[in-house]
Order: structure tokens, then sequence, then C-alpha cells
């Protein structure tokens, strides 16, 4: 498979994910393909994510059908008529994808684990195909939270915590990954968290 990635993910309460209390989580197994779970939204003008069944991925090696949840995964792609997956329009694109607001406890502690499975043109300096997932932290009247102070008044984008990034210097996987995030504290204010995952495809340059 060439340029097709895949996500599961679970959004988990407490400072370890292991006997920690599960607030959130999604093995993307009831929406019908290609609609995203209840109650996410994705800013995505290519529609290129979308939820997939593995039976759609006829032409893929068998490492990238043993989906962790079942039957269906998150994709930012499209699945082409011989079962391969590709996210190469020919243009450069971008889309996001996020949850749901879930509730969470001032100064609570929370993780985010989930699995992925990610192919990409690899370029050692990097700065392309950039896959990035982020919490968002917002107070009761929706305002966006800085992750660390709690000032509020911010735009979006000022007020993602990074949890996991990965570009084309990044090996592509031969297998699904697990990921599991560093602990991170709900700031003064919190009371709702989303969590993002965004991707962009930018074309390599030309060898010369």
């Amino acid at each position: 498979m060439r340029r097709a990635m895949g996500w599961l993910l679970a959004l988990v309460l407490g400072v370890g994910v292991f006997g920690a209390a599960q607030i959130y989580a999604e093995n993307f197994e009831t929406p019908s393909p290609p609609d995203l779970p209840s109650g996410w939204d994705s800013v995505d003008e290519e529609g290129l994510w979308k939820t997939v069944d593995k039976a759609q991925f006829s032409g893929e090696p068998a490492a990238v059908r043993n989906f962790p949840s079942g039957d269906q995964a998150l994709y930012y792609g499209n699945v082409l008529p011989n079962g391969t997956g590709s996210y190469d329009t020919g243009e450069r694109t971008k889309g996001c994808v996020r949850t749901g607001d879930q509730p969470v406890e001032e100064s609570g502690w929370y993780q985010v684990a989930f699995s992925y499975y990610r192919v990409v043109e690899e370029y050692a300096p990097g700065g392309y195909d950039k896959a990035t997932a982020y919490v968002v932290f917002q107070n009761d009247q929706e305002e966006f939270l800085n992750p660390t102070t709690g000032e509020a008044g911010l735009s979006e984008p000022e007020a993602r915590k990074v949890i996991f990034y990965r570009d084309s210097s990044h090996a592509s996987s031969t297998e699904w990954q697990e990921f599991v995030s560093d602990p991170f504290q709900a700031p003064t204010g919190a009371s709702q968290v989303y969590v993002a995952v965004s991707y962009t495809h930018l074309t390599l340059p030309t060898k010369r």
C-alpha cells in the first residue's frame, strides 16, 4: 500500500491507561462507511477522512487489513477500484477530524491512546505528509483555553496541545502501531475537551 493511513482512537481518564477510568472510546464499528461516528466533525474539503471496512482493502497486504478494532477504522484517503488506498489526489490536501466534546474535571489528569497504520512518502529532511494529533480544552462558555495556564479567549489553533506528530522523516508503518500519550493535566477552568487528528499532504520536492 502507498499513501494510506488509518486510525483507532480512545480517550482515557487518569494518570495511566491501565487501571484508569475510561471516559470515551471509539472503535469505529458503529458508523456505516464512509460516515464518521456520531458527534464527530471534520474540516476536509476533499472528503478524505472517513470510516472504512477492511473488506474494501482487498488489494492491500494482510497487515493493513488487520484492523485492531474489528472490521472498521478511521481512514484518510480514497479507496481505489483495485482495493488499494491512496491519499494522492494530485494536489496538496489537508484535513482535520475531531471527536465530540467530552467532559473533564478541572486539573484532572488524562491520556489519549490509539492505534494507527501510516504509509507516506519518506523524505529524510521532513516537513511533508504531516500527521498531528492534539487536544483542545474549553470552559463552560465554550471558550478555548491555554492548555497550560487556562487563559481563556484564545483562537482554536492557539489552544491546541499537540500529543502526537509524524512526518515524512518518520518511517512508514509495516504493521498497526499503538500510541499512548504522556499524561497531561486539564487546565484551570476546563470543563470539556476534544481530540483531533489532522493530516497535510504536500508534494515532495523534485529530485535534480
